[in-house]
């Protein structure tokens, strides 16, 4: 982790750093950014053509819903998956399971509530929500959006748009909020890339957990204990547009 005052220029007399030392100290802890509950609700999506045109709104009047930083910046991402292979299975039965949230609306918990798919509510006759891990699906990015929250009770509508033909037989979306710093460089090159390194340069994330500061249609997030310690495992709930 870099401190914000670890980069003093070493140059300075004394008498410079004392007294920034001294203006630190005075002002007291630097004040945590306010922030707001956003929602990230359920999305329009259409073709024109030959363009796939998806629009998602953060919906900042919610008093339930994930505590966002205002007047800072943040990034949304689309990814859609391939979710006609997944294979994915309840982890109830893992060792030193504990417990699943599933972090959704209420009408999704409850579809997905014994399963990772959603048998009861479909979509062109495929399951409306899926659970999937990114390294068990296909997937393609869109660039992500940047926004800003200015105000408690906004309503920030965000448009994607691509090629149809990039999207392929991908049936599946996923949009995630993120802070600014979890934009990561990438090797384009690595063979083990995903087409949002191949194509933009960068990830969002990284491999020490999914934690976004909001998701649609959201998480599965299960939780284990063991005498060592106590740890979670996070997969994305995807939905079917089409």
């Amino acid at each position: 982790m870099h401190s914000r005052y670890s980069a003093l220029n070493p140059g300075k007399t004394p008498g410079v750093v004392l007294a920034l030392i001294g203006l630190i100290q005075t002002s007291g802890p630097l004040a945590a950014a306010e922030t707001v509950p956003c929602a990230l609700v359920a999305p329009k999506y259409q073709t024109k053509g030959g363009k796939a045109i998806f629009e998602i709104t953060l919906d900042c009047s919610a008093v339930t819903s994930k505590p966002v930083p205002l007047n800072t910046d943040l990034l949304l991402g689309l990814t859609v998956y391939d979710g006609a292979n997944a294979k994915e299975v309840l982890r109830t039965d893992d060792d030193w399971f504990a417990n699943r949230e599933l972090v959704a609306t209420p009408e999704i918990q409850v579809a997905l509530k014994d399963s990772v798919q959603s048998n009861s509510a479909q979509v062109s006759g495929g399951p409306k929500w899926i659970v999937v891990t990114d390294a068990n699906a296909a997937s393609f990015d869109f660039p992500a959006k940047p926004v800003r929250v200015k105000q408690k009770g906004e309503k920030i509508t965000v448009k994607f748009e691509g090629d149809l033909k990039a999207l392929g037989d991908k049936r599946h979306f996923l949009y995630a909020l993120w802070p600014s710093s979890a934009r990561q460089t990438c090797d384009k090159r690595s063979k083990y890339s995903r087409s949002g390194c191949r194509l933009n340069g960068y990830v969002l994330g990284d491999d020490a957990g999914v934690n976004p500061l909001a998701a649609y249609p959201g998480l599965e997030i299960n939780s284990y204990t063991y005498g060592g310690g106590d740890w979670t495992t996070e997969r994305w709930i995807v939905e079917r547009f089409r």
